[in-house]
């Protein structure tokens, strides 16, 4: 007999012995080999996390703090809709998913839309202070490369050009827990700026690409969990018999000792 692809031997109902072992020991035997050929799989193959339905999302914005909000996971894990709510004004942002895909445990979701941002920030220059204007940051319109010289020694830089950023796009990326999805968020942002190209969206982590093009992001911790259930109030609507140590029964309110409704 095969079962889950694996051979399980069954005794002979034609001996005596055989027909012992074919009643109810064979019977637990053969579910102990089930049992065993289904713990073969592992428990992410037998019951993977699913992500269908709803979520609480939390992430943290150096500038605004903690931001909260709420998503729904499409049925068939196709995409998703996040709605954050800007923790000053309570104005409410909502995002849909233009990228949801799921390898393994791990998640990753690019988020398209407003979302709440302490628009007017602009991060401390590295350099040279200088104005910089809502969404027109200076730019370099020197040489592409420039020597640096002292003494007999001189050595020649390619100067990285910031690349255009887009407005309104993060990207997530989480670890599939069996109590909450947990990572990191990024959003592209303008290298002077630290913002994106309308000088708003996320701020946490300012950090260069490093991948010789001169770009730069923002990044910062994001978590999404399973909503959890508040009891706020109980109202009794039947006798409530409560049994106390070493004073017997006895109804507590709003039920009289003889069992009716206290008045």
């Amino acid at each position: 007999m095969k079962l889950f692809g694996i051979d399980i031997p069954l005794p002979d109902p034609g001996t005596p012995a055989g027909m012992i072992a074919a009643g109810a020991g064979g019977a637990a035997a053969v579910a102990g080999a089930a049992m065993l050929a289904m713990a073969a799989f592992g428990d992410d193959e037998m019951a993977p996390v699913e992500l269908a339905g709803k979520w609480e999302v939390a992430y943290h914005d150096r500038i605004l703090g903690r931001v909260t909000g709420r998503a729904t996971v499409d049925e068939g894990e196709g995409g998703a809709e996040v709605v954050l709510t800007h923790p000053k004004t309570k104005e409410e942002y909502t995002l849909r998913s233009t990228r949801f895909a799921r390898d393994g445990d791990t998640l990753t979701v690019t988020l398209e839309g407003q979302w709440p941002g302490a628009e007017g920030y602009v991060e401390p220059a590295l350099g040279e202070e200088k104005a910089v204007g809502s969404g027109s940051p200076y730019e370099w319109s020197g040489p592409e490369k420039i020597t640096l010289a002292h003494g007999d020694s001189e050595e020649t830089f390619k100067v990285l050009k910031d690349e255009p950023v887009g407005t309104h796009k993060v990207e997530l990326e989480l670890y599939i827990g069996e109590e909450a999805l947990t990572g990191s968020w990024k959003q592209w942002a303008n290298a002077t700026t630290g913002r994106d190209a309308d000088a708003g969206g996320r701020i946490a982590d300012f950090r260069f690409a490093g991948d010789g093009t001169g770009r730069a992001y923002q990044t910062g911790t994001e978590t999404w969990y399973r909503p959890r259930p508040v009891i706020h109030i109980v109202t009794p609507t039947a006798d409530q018999l409560s049994i106390v140590e070493y004073l017997g029964a006895r109804y507590p309110y709003p039920w009289d000792a003889k069992g009716g409704a206290v008045k």
